[in-house]
């Protein structure tokens, strides 16, 4: 137990309370939220069985554990209250010492620890604790008990101990919850997850589909780095959902290692739980993998007197933002100004124009590379229509949507303040403060770029087909956590030093900006239900007929499932590469009037011998009331009344929404 983390290791308070008051405080909020669990488990459990008033023997179990395990904390916090502790605290010495003799054994027993939990929540969470307190329960206990392990090896104390347990609950149910889309199940997922496959397939489509396609115009990085799992030859399904599973946690992983390095943390705790913490607070979004490589060669090669090497890497992120998106074209060099920003005093250049060269030199050359990437995708792509890139521009703004709404939740403006609150209140508070020493051109440049990118992500936000989720906020959050992450560790030089001042951390704003994410993961666990493999092969056998015997009449067109001609579920049944689910949506909602008359064309002429699509239904939703009302009512409008117009139905498979037309 001598080898405790030094303040000067670790830049934040060496306890921000008291270790005998952290513990007391885990003991009765783990009492307290363990006893609130109960009714919860009376609930559910009841009628399962005859074992005790109607409950199986396992409900009982698990409600008699719960309730002992609640009673104990409270026991304990008893004891410890009443100052009568002498033998409770020499007991828990002695054990301590005994694991510390263990040595590094008792990092593995850590992550023993945290693996059975995960165990856990896989088979408990779903059916038993569903409810958020519920869960934030077993990630207490679980990240107080594991703690032990880290305090007996030396590394850490009771309170940063919890806090690095309560992030590694919430990776792990970020992991668990990703790590379930990784099926085997020969249909797409979601509405458009298994388009995604396609997509990336494009690059390989001469040896996939026996002739070339024009690459996507929509989200040309993702598809690329997606394409990577094509390398391997005949790779099936199952192997493209897990390489999109290790890029969404690699990459974001990824982000957060770059900034605690950028950060020059020492301590492979801080490192661990700043990776994890920056980890947890970018999947709020969240922040798609694609979107890192806009962010990780600047964090990894801004250097402060290596002006060439600092553009080129700017350079490089921009080339990467032309093929993104539109509103991440000024995001890589606003990050390499806002690092310049945080560490470059005012003091040492003789004039404004001295203090803001560089910045603005990144500025440009990042704004010219992007376009520039952009404007040489376009005919290297193969796209006839230029049109199909500037999709953005003409979609309809449904501002409702950045209050609570049926599409939105709680909505956009507020859910952004709630993550954003914590943070926004650590920076104010370290640069405002009286003697601070910040220049305001230095703060106003900050709060600038900050500014930007949040009414910039909202205004996407509002883009007819978005407003789900914050991931339109992505830029705006990645600026802020760097920010954020400069000023809580000390790293941010004001204008009259030249080292970083002291910070301010009041307890408070630490808790709340350490659980933010933690809590923000454990709402978006899931695990869904197995899927019927074997109803999916019968299906898959039925699709096969009825597919092969309308490709001997003519074309059959996959509006919808088309990856099944990717992996070669569907065989014999040439591809048609025009009018995909997601182009047609986005020509839908964009009104895309080129390709739209050319499909009303192609219906018209009953070019299709068959179309494969999920289910039309031609009803409206009511806007603002129903969820994706809007953009369910320009389908049905431009998508599915025109193709029912010229063809009707011949089958239609329930358990996958999906319907099969043939010409009338």
């Amino acid at each position: 137990m001598s080898q405790i983390i030094e303040t000067a290791e670790l830049p934040l308070p060496a306890e921000p309370v008291r270790n005998s008051l952290a513990i007391r405080v885990w003991l009765l909020l783990g009492g307290i939220f363990g006893l609130l669990t109960l009714p919860d488990l009376l609930e559910k459990g009841r009628f399962s069985g005859w074992f005790i008033v109607r409950y199986l023997w396992q409900w009982s179990l698990l409600i008699a554990v719960c309730f002992f395990v609640s009673l104990t904390c409270l026991f304990f916090w008893l004891v410890l209250q009443s100052g009568s502790s002498r033998h409770l605290v020499r007991l828990s010495e002695r054990l301590i010492q005994a694991l510390h003799r263990l040595g590094r054994w008792n990092n593995l027993f850590y992550a023993c620890g945290w693996l059975a939990t995960a165990f856990f929540m896989c088979f408990f969470f779903p059916r038993h604790f569903t409810a958020l307190t519920d869960r934030l329960w077993i990630l207490w206990m679980a990240a107080g008990v594991t703690s032990l392990f880290l305090i007996a090896a030396g590394q850490i104390r009771f309170f940063w101990a919890l806090s690095l347990g309560m992030l590694s609950g919430g990776f792990l149910a970020v992991v668990l919850t990703y790590a379930a889309k990784v099926s085997p199940y020969p249909f797409t997922l979601g509405w458009s997850e298994a388009s995604r496959y396609y997509y990336a397939s494009l690059p390989f489509a001469k040896q996939i589909y026996g002739f070339s396609i024009p690459l996507s115009p929509l989200h040309a990085s993702r598809y690329l780095l997606l394409s990577m799992a094509y390398i391997i030859p005949d790779s099936p399904l199952w192997f493209h959902r897990l390489w999109q599973v290790i890029l969404w946690i690699g990459m974001n992983l990824a982000t957060g290692w770059a900034m605690s390095r950028r950060l020059g943390l020492r301590s492979a705790p801080l490192t661990v739980g700043t990776t994890l913490w920056a980890f947890l607070f970018l999947m709020q979004g969240p922040v798609y993998y694609h979107l890192h490589l806009c962010i990780l060669p600047v964090l990894l090669g801004y250097h402060p007197r290596r002006p060439i090497q600092t553009l080129t890497m700017v350079i490089l992120a921009s080339i990467w933002a032309g093929l993104s998106r539109v509103n991440w074209f000024p995001v890589p060099a606003m990050l390499a100004i806002s690092i310049y920003l945080l560490e470059t005093p005012y003091r040492n250049h003789p004039n404004l124009f001295a203090y803001f060269a560089r910045p603005l030199i990144w500025g440009a050359a990042g704004l010219i590379s992007a376009f520039a990437a952009q404007a040489a995708y376009i005919p290297l792509s193969g796209n006839p229509d230029p049109s199909l890139f500037a999709s953005s521009f003409t979609s309809s703004l449904l501002w409702h949507r950045l209050l609570p709404s049926a599409t939105s939740g709680w909505g956009i403006l507020p859910l952004g303040l709630i993550i954003s609150l914590p943070l926004l209140m650590l920076i104010a508070l370290n640069t405002l403060r009286r003697g601070a020493g910040w220049h305001p051109l230095r703060l106003l440049g900050l709060a600038g770029i900050g500014a930007v990118l949040l009414v910039g992500g909202l205004v996407v936000s509002t883009k007819i087909g978005g407003g789900s989720n914050l991931h339109n906020l992505d830029a705006y959050f990645v600026v802020l956590m760097l920010i954020g992450a400069y000023v809580v560790f000390g790293k941010a030089i004001p204008n009259q030093s030249s080292s970083p001042a002291t910070p301010l951390r009041p307890t408070a704003l630490l808790l709340l900006t350490l659980s933010v994410p933690v809590v923000w993961s454990m709402v978006d666990f899931s695990l869904p239900a197995p899927k019927d493999l074997q109803q999916a092969q019968i299906t898959l056998n039925a699709l096969n007929q009825l597919a092969g015997s309308a490709a001997q009449r003519g074309e059959v067109l996959f509006i919808s499932q088309r990856h099944l001609l990717t992996f070669g579920y569907i065989r014999n049944v040439p591809l048609v590469a025009d009018y995909e689910l997601l182009l047609l949506s986005e020509a839908s909602i964009s009104n895309n009037r080129t390709l739209l008359e050319r499909f009303y064309a192609d219906l018209r002429n009953r070019r299709f011998s068959m179309i494969i699509v999920d289910r039309l239904n031609p009803s409206y939703q009511r806007p603002k009331i129903d969820p994706f009302a809007e953009e369910n009512n320009l389908w049905v409008d431009r998508i599915a009344f025109p193709i029912l117009e010229y063809y009707g139905e011949e089958a239609y498979f329930g358990e996958q929404n999906l319907q099969v037309l043939v010409p009338k």
